[in-house]
């Protein structure tokens, strides 16, 4: 099938074919796909081929319509004046002789201000309705004065059931407008007592549907389907005649299949419509046209299925002796009250007579059967039909209150009855005869029996002396002749006495069933759900009991009951003939059940076929456990056989676990089973486990974020279960670094990883400046990119593209320009978009550096506005590995926490023999406890002169606890080498990668240890050598200077210089004189100035 195209206009009227007849024929066929004064989405595709190919087929063999007969107005042909003409001929020329056929496929609307209803045609201008459009008040008046034996009209349109809608570009919800049209239409059809035989009105579907088309066939599936069923295709008794009922059967059912049930043609309501009209003939020579049409088939019932008591009917021979019959189709056969308009799938099919049964021949399915007589209420009821099955059907209509004669005077009685009112006997009496003589003259409804039956308990209980009442026999006679089905004994007061009675002249039969819900037909009885055991007291006579269930085996009986003998109990056995199970799951499983393989299919494929309770049972499992409806999938295991003991269904997937599971067919299982009329439903969703291996994870340091197929999981140490197949494992912590690994998974495998996280440095190339084009750096930056991969071994190296983000330009303007504000601002996004703090980029600065080979290499941390850079000669590659040194040694910064020292503070001398002077002591230190004291004369060390810079160097290669010798001029001393943390003073470390390893010497330490201390005050001096004040002001007030008391003058002293660089001069002074105040003076190594005295520098420069 191709693809579908559904036409949405506003009120879509055709009428479409019929018909073959000899002696003179007319048609008119209209079909209009495009509107000169409408836009071109108002138009059609496919109404105008629709028509086309229907008139062929009236001038085909099938029909043969004189072509001088047959008007055809298609697209700019179809203007009013056309179509006026047109029907006008037909008005003048058509006889009660003839045959009319009317093909009309158009938009149709409706002018609110009019009133009025009006058919669009090719030149109709949409704001003047009244004057160019084909007003239906005309189409009216042509059907109302029209003469023919037999009218067929055809309509197929978008919405040709649902007549009502706007041409002029106003889409309304579907309401009051629609139902008028609607209305309007159906009284214009109701009735022409110039059709002297019958008429067969057609609409291509229903109301608020759409006539759907198919590209593939160029036109629409509801003129192909019928223009195919009176060929031939619907001709299910092989009597070479296509009747209005089997055309009617087959487009039905074809297009509701081929369009899934959205479009249901749809037989417009008439008292005229004969549903044994014959619309062709498909072998010319079995019969003419003429008898064709007028000899209408009608079939009777096959015998057997109504009571026998009932009125004699004309029957027929069995079906199987039955010549020409297809064995694909059903025989329905309906009987009711006189009068009544039955229909099936809304569409009528005929109407009901005292004297002969309405035959309906229905492909196998099911159906809405209806049946409407005014002063009756409606009646509805779904049948499922077999092939070659032949049923017939009582429809009981019941009066509506108050429209049956005898109803109140009986309802008068009963309450006289009821309040003990004197005279009550008599008027039950009364009420009693009238209920009789409406029964004898015809068959009397649901709510009339019931009064019936009322009214007779009531008469008996009412005798007092029963034993003299000699008219009992005729009263139960009576009944007999309205009723076959008697009041059981339960209902009277004196029940012995009226069971003892009754048996005189009627008979009991008890049926019984062990199966809830089985469909009992008895006879006449309207049919009914048996659950356990009902008992019935009939007229005596031969009877016909169905028992049926789906998927159980049926029980037909034929029982001949006498008076005052108890038949034997019909019991149904409830013997399973086919099991379906169903298993409700999320995902595309197969399931293997007794060498069947079944998918799960989409819940909404399936939905639609599940009865009511089996949808019940399945909601109730979706429910329970929280299941998606869009996510739900049905496994429909069919045809299972029930003798079976046990079934075990294997539930599979690719790279899933396979999960089996056991349906034993035990005593529980069937009730459930009986429950659902033969289906069972898995109590709990199929949910697979996908194959696993093991992956654990740690991590040094521990809490790195754990990452799998880029999503995250959990955070280090972590362990899970992985699905097979290949997977990425990334570990990043916010200032460790990152680890990275590629898995494949086996099953029940088991990875373990011990990863040691490295920082990320991201290299993103040679970027274009101002002076240096992107076209003339892909030779550069490809020799660059090959070396840089050996930049740096602490470090993780990312290749990643610059384009990642757009504004480098601006970043380089801003760094060039010396503007951190401006710079600052790119360095969020720049982290966010290559997932990384550390940057590495290459640019050249001018033309010239281009030109002689000179790149500069930057490293950004975007923790920072400013840059560390290196030029790189990219013929000799002369820095790149003092590069990758520096960086790696500013990562390894925390071995520079700690410092050898002595406690001397030395300076040299020119005096012969005295190298060096002790310029001061600290106290507490190693030299205090050597007894060495302020200005002696250090002679040696070690037995060498040394120069105080010697000294320290000296001190600083020994290890703790190393004993050095000095000698002074008085006397001999020995010091011990200790080790105290210490700041970093060496500008080789103070780069990008020495503030982000700070910034992991934080993370990983606790805030009141010494390393942690440690590294927010080194993160401070970064931040100041970056001329980042502000950011080394919050640094440094973040210390807890009671874990490092020593640093306190350092540590006013580095918030004085940063206070006055920021300008706050005050702050600054403040600062610099607690400085100075401050007793403990340690700053870096030993040789260095102490802060104190530092402070009175810069108080005497800024003072």
């Amino acid at each position: 099938m191709g693809r579908l195209t559904i036409k949405y206009l506003v009120l879509p009227l055709l009428l479409l074919q019929p018909l073959l007849a000899k002696g003179t024929q007319y048609g008119v066929v209209i079909g209009i796909s495009e509107y000169r004064h409408l836009n071109e989405e108002l138009w059609l595709e496919y109404a105008h081929s629709d028509a086309r190919a229907f008139s062929d087929f009236l001038k085909s063999r099938f029909v043969n319509v004189p072509p001088g007969n047959l008007s055809v107005m298609l697209n700019e042909a179809a203007t009013t004046v056309n179509i006026r003409t047109a029907f006008g001929k037909l008005l003048k020329n058509s006889t009660e002789e003839d045959i009319v056929y009317i093909y009309i496929a158009t938009h149709g609307t409706i002018d609110r201000e009019l009133d009025a209803a009006f058919l669009v045609t090719h030149d109709t201008v949409p704001d003047n309705l009244y004057g160019t459009a084909y007003p239906m008040s005309e189409f009216q008046y042509l059907y109302q004065n029209l003469k023919a034996k037999h009218l067929i009209v055809i309509s197929d349109a978008c919405k040709s059931g649902n007549i009502g809608a706007d041409v002029r570009g106003l889409r309304r919800d579907i309401g009051e407008e629609e139902v008028v049209v609607n209305e309007y239409f159906k009284d214009i059809l109701k009735e022409n007592k110039g059709i002297k035989s019958s008429q067969f009105i057609y609409a291509a579907a229903g109301a608020r549907e759409s006539s759907i088309e198919d590209a593939d066939i160029g036109g629409g599936i509801f003129t192909k389907s019928l223009i195919d069923a009176l060929q031939g295709a619907a001709d299910s008794n092989r009597d070479q005649k296509v009747t209005a009922a089997e055309a009617h059967s087959y487009v039905y059912n074809r297009v509701r299949e081929y369009t899934k049930g959205l479009q249901n043609p749809m037989i417009i309501n008439d008292s005229q419509y004969d549903g044994n009209l014959v619309l062709s003939v498909t072998d010319p020579s079995t019969s003419s046209p003429e008898s064709a049409a007028v000899e209408p088939r009608v079939r009777a019932p096959e015998p057997g299925l109504a009571a026998a008591p009932a009125p004699a009917r004309t029957t027929s021979s069995a079906r199987t002796s039955e010549p020409g019959v297809s064995a694909a189709f059903a025989t329905l056969t309906i009987e009711s009250v006189e009068g009544a308009e039955v229909r099936v799938n809304r569409s009528v099919v005929g109407t009901t007579t005292k004297d002969r049964p309405l035959v309906v021949t229905l492909a196998p399915g099911t159906y809405v059967v209806e049946a409407r007589k005014p002063d009756f209420e409606d009646y509805r009821e779904e049948l499922t039909l077999a092939a070659e099955q032949r049923l017939t059907r009582t429809l009981p209509l019941r009066p509506i209150a108050g429209a049956v004669p005898w109803m109140a005077k009986y309802r008068e009685a009963m309450t006289a009855y009821g309040n003990e009112e004197a005279g009550a006997t008599a008027k039950l009496q009364e009420a009693w005869k009238a209920i009789i003589a409406d029964g004898k003259s015809r068959p009397l409804s649901a709510d009339e029996t019931q009064a019936l039956q009322e009214c007779f308990v009531t008469c008996v209980d009412a005798r007092a002396d029963k034993s003299k009442w000699r008219d009992f026999p005729k009263m139960v006679a009576d009944y007999m002749q309205v009723s076959w089905l008697l009041p059981a004994p339960a209902e009277f007061l004196d029940a012995d006495w009226y069971r003892d009675e009754i048996a005189k002249y009627a008979a009991a039969v008890t049926i019984e069933t062990r199966v809830p819900g089985v469909d009992l037909r008895f006879g006449e009885l309207p049919p009914e759900k048996l659950n356990g055991v009902r008992q019935l007291i009939v007229r005596p006579g031969s009877y016909d009991v169905f028992l049926t269930k789906p998927r159980y085996a049926p029980k037909a009986v034929r029982l001949e009951l006498t008076p005052g003998v108890l038949a034997e109990p019909v019991k149904f056995d409830g013997q399973l003939e086919s099991l379906d199970v169903i298993a409700i799951t999320t995902q595309p499983v197969e399931a293997g059940v007794a060498g069947l393989k079944i998918q799960a299919r989409p819940l909404g494929e399936v939905f639609n076929r599940l009865d009511q309770n089996i949808r019940s049972a399945v909601e109730s499992v979706i429910k329970k456990n929280s299941l998606n409806y869009s996510d739900v999938r049905v496994i429909l295991a069919e045809g299972l056989d029930p003798k079976t003991a046990s079934y075990t269904f294997e539930f599979t997937r690719p790279a899933f676990e396979t999960e089996a599971v056991k349906l034993d067919l035990n005593e529980a299982t069937l009730a459930s089973i009986h429950l659902l009329d033969g289906r069972y439903v898995l109590d709990h969703p199929i949910r697979l486990q996908p194959m696993t291996g093991e992956l654990i994870v740690s991590s040094f340091p521990p809490s790195a974020a754990v990452l799998i197929d880029r999503q995250a999981v959990g955070t280090t140490p972590f362990s899970a279960r992985l699905p097979i197949g290949n997977h990425s494992l990334k570990l990043k912590h916010p200032t460790a670094g990152v680890y990275v690994e590629q898995l494949d998974m086996k099953r029940n495998d088991s990875h373990r990883i011990e990863a040691h996280l490295k920082p990320l440095l991201v290299y993103v190339g040679i970027l274009p400046t101002a002076e240096v084009k992107a076209d003339k750096l892909a030779e550069a930056d490809q020799i660059l990119s090959a070396r840089v991969k050996t930049l740096a071994n602490s470090f993780l190296i990312d290749f990643q593209p610059a384009a990642k983000y757009e504004f480098w330009d601006a970043v380089l303007k801003s760094m060039f320009g010396n503007q951190p504000k401006e710079t600052a601002s790119h360095l969020p996004r720049i982290a966010e978009r290559f997932d990384s703090r550390l940057i590495v980029f290459g640019a050249f600065r001018s033309m010239t550096d281009f030109l002689s080979n000179k790149v500069h290499l930057y490293l950004m941390n975007t923790a920072s506005p400013w840059c560390d850079s290196w030029p790189v000669d990219l013929r000799t590659f002369e820095g790149l590995e003092q590069i990758g040194k520096i960086i790696d040694q500013g990562w390894q910064v925390e071995k520079h926490f700690w410092g050898n020292w002595t406690g001397l503070k030395l300076v040299d001398t020119i005096l012969p023999g005295q190298n060096l002077i002790v310029a001061g002591i600290y106290g507490g230190s190693p030299a205090e406890q050597a007894g060495i004291k302020q200005g002696d004369a250090i002679l040696l060390v070690d037995g060498q002169q040394r120069s105080s810079r010697d000294f320290y160097t000296y001190v600083a290669e020994r290890q703790p606890g190393d004993k050095i010798s000095i000698s002074t001029v008085d006397g001999a001393k020995t010091l011990t080498v200790e080790q105290r943390p210490v700041l970093l003073n060496s500008d080789l470390l103070f780069n990008n990668s020495t503030l982000f390893a700070l910034e992991r010497i934080q993370a990983e330490n606790p805030v009141a240890s010494l390393p942690h201390q440690l590294a927010i005050l080194d993160s401070a001096i970064c931040h100041m050598r970056f001329k980042n004040w502000q950011l080394a002001v919050e640094q440094l007030n973040r210390l807890d200077l009671g874990q490092i008391p020593h640093f306190t003058a350092t540590v006013s002293y580095l918030l004085g210089r940063c206070f006055e660089a920021l300008g706050e001069k005050q702050q600054a002074i403040r600062f610099y004189e607690k400085c100075r105040e401050a007793r403990t003076e340690t700053m870096g190594l030993e040789y260095s100035e102490s802060p104190a005295e530092l402070a009175v520098w810069r108080l005497e420069s800024i003072g």
